[in-house]
Parts: structure tokens; C-alpha cells; sequence
């Protein structure tokens, strides 16, 4: 296991034997557990969209239920698990997005924690489009990909055996899908005018980091876009520096 494999691991323990009253006294860090360090800068690149294009192609031919899954994630800056579980909710979602601009991600989320995710508004229809196409395909699959074992874990297999079949490897692998759904948001939340804290802490907590994660998520999923932030008034820096703080000490946590 990877370190944070590990560390994803050892959080989801502990916020189990938090809910049943343990005393973490002591134990409450992964440094204190002798966990290693993750490298926290990010490895992968934002998906560009005339690659995504004909990527969409092949994976349509290849099996539709990817087409649908990769698609979702493209749109919605979700994960690949939330994208294999969304079954359910996308009907749900279309409703969401119509009233709240936003749809509120419950199943496979990291940690179980739920949230809502903003649209990218420049693509609303393209997103209602594809919620409905994936909602048809429903009607006539169980699932959006379906493994051989019939179970969520023999989908899972079948979805990263597809996207090595489709070089979704390395710096473009499944994960680069978000990259380019927080880059493009990003930029839509510049032209409204946001200032750079509120910018990172909305796309921290669309992405299901928490909103106190801006300085992850400018160094990682945005690092090419950063220079188009505004730039931080000196109360803002003050502000900004006690959220690293806090920041740090909630990753040692976590």
C-alpha cells in the first residue's frame, strides 16, 4: 500500500472508533502512529478536452457504461468509485441541477462523508444531457459497468482494466478528470469576481476535501491555473496564514 492508502486507511479506523467513544488519546495523528508521509504534490495533469473528445469515442465502442462513467467525471469532478455508485442518484441529480445548480454526491464518497458539488455552468446542458443518457442506459443495465463477479469489487477491476485499455495511465490517468473540472471551475469562479480564498475553499469542499483545504488544492489540482487567482489583500495573507495552520494540523489528523 501506498502511503496515503494507508493513511485513507488508518482515518476511516479512527472515525470509526471515534463514533464508538474510543479514547484516541495519543494515537490520534498518523505521525503519532508512525504512518509515513504522503508526498502531497500532485501527479497527475488536468485531462485536455480534445483528448477527453476522442477518448469518449473509444470508450463508447469499447463498453458504453465507461462512456457514461468517465463522462460523469469529466462534468462533475467525481471520483471514480462515486461515478461506478451514482446509479441511484442520477435522477435525483438531474432535479438538483435544475433548482440547485448542484448535486449532492452520497455514495462512494472517501471517508462516507457526503457533499454537494457545484455544475460547471458553462456545460449545464451538456451535464443534463449526460445525466439523462447515463439514466437511459440504467433502464436496460443494472449498472453502469458491470464486473464479472457481479459485485462492486469485480466492477471496480473491470473499470481500471478499461482505463489502462484507454491509456488513462500516469499523468492522464482516471484522477486527471477532476484536475480539469477544478481548473475550469476555477476559472468561472474568477470571472464572478470570487476572491482567491473563497475560490479555493468552494472548490476544496466541492471535491470533498473539506473546506479548509485551499492550500492542497491550489497546489494540486489547480497548480496551472493559480497565476489567474486574484491576488490576497495583507488582511487576506494574515487569514490565509492561520488557515495553513490549521490546515497542517488537520492533515496530520487525517
Amino acid at each position: 500500500m501506498t502511503p496515503g492508502s494507508i493513511q485513507t486507511s488508518i482515518g476511516n479506523v479512527r472515525s470509526l472508533l471515534r463514533a464508538a467513544g474510543v479514547d484516541l488519546t495519543g494515537y490520534d495523528t498518523s505521525r503519532a502512529l508512525g504512518v509515513p508521509e504522503r508526498n502531497r504534490d500532485g501527479t497527475k495533469l488536468p485531462f485536455p478536452d480534445e483528448r477527453f473528445d476522442e477518448l469518449l469515442v473509444r470508450a463508447y465502442e469499447m463498453d458504453p457504461g465507461m462512456y457514461h462513467s468517465i463522462k460523469m467525471q469529466r462534468l462533475l469532478g467525481l471520483r471514480g468509485l462515486e461515478a461506478l455508485m451514482s446509479g441511484p442518484s442520477i435522477e435525483r441529480w438531474i432535479d438538483e441541477i435544475q433548482y440547485l445548480h448542484s448535486v449532492h454526491v452520497t455514495s462512494g464518497t472517501k471517508g462516507g462523508r457526503p457533499r454537494f458539488t457545484d455544475i460547471l455552468h458553462g456545460r449545464a446542458t451538456e451535464t443534463q444531457v449526460a445525466l439523462r443518457e447515463a439514466m437511459e442506459y440504467l433502464q436496460h443495465n443494472k449498472h453502469l459497468i458491470q464486473g464479472k463477479g457481479g459485485d462492486l469489487e469485480s466492477a471496480r477491476n473491470r473499470y481500471h482494466a478499461l482505463a489502462r485499455k484507454l491509456d488513462m495511465t500516469g499523468e492522464f490517468a482516471p484522477h486527471s478528470l477532476r484536475y480539469a473540472w477544478a481548473c475550469e471551475k476555477a476559472r468561472e469562479l474568477i470571472d464572478l469576481g470570487l476572491g482567491r480564498r473563497e475560490i479555493l475553499s468552494f472548490l476544496s469542499t466541492c471535491l470533498g476535501h473539506g473546506e479548509s483545504r485551499g492550500r492542497w488544492i491550489k497546489q494540486v489540482y489547480i497548480a496551472g491555473v493559480v497565476h489567474l487567482l486574484p491576488r490576497p489583500t495583507r488582511l487576506a495573507r494574515r487569514l490565509y496564514k492561520l488557515l495553513q495552520k490549521l490546515d497542517r494540523v488537520q492533515t496530520e489528523e487525517t
